[in-house]
């Protein structure tokens, strides 16, 4: 099974429901798919979730991938980007934001 159509099998689930998924794979990058609209807060604890894994598995830095689909990207680019600065500057997090098609 592939969530994000690159291949990638998924080897832990961390949280899924019906409007995201959340996971990290086998090299440790984490990826948090939104499937519906989603509040923003769901999204920073799907985040904190899987940085503290990573943290576990590994001293590097952590890279974790969300994927979001167009139609929701404006509704949650300005808090993303934030958040995204801010993960930078203090958590040694590379959060990368991959806009997708609709399912």
């Amino acid at each position: 099974m592939t969530e994000t159509g690159e291949g990638q099998d998924i080897t832990r689930v961390i949280l899924t429901s019906d409007r995201f998924r959340a996971w990290i794979d086998d090299r440790s990058i984490g990826h948090v798919r939104v499937i519906k609209r989603i509040n923003f807060c769901i999204i920073i604890s799907a985040i904190r979730q899987i940085a503290s894994i990573q943290k576990k598995d590994s001293e590097n830095s952590q890279t974790i991938r969300i994927y979001i689909p167009r139609s929701l990207m404006s509704i949650n680019s300005e808090n993303l980007q934030v958040f995204i600065q801010f993960a930078r500057d203090c958590g040694n997090i590379l959060i990368e934001i991959i806009e997708i098609e609709e399912l």
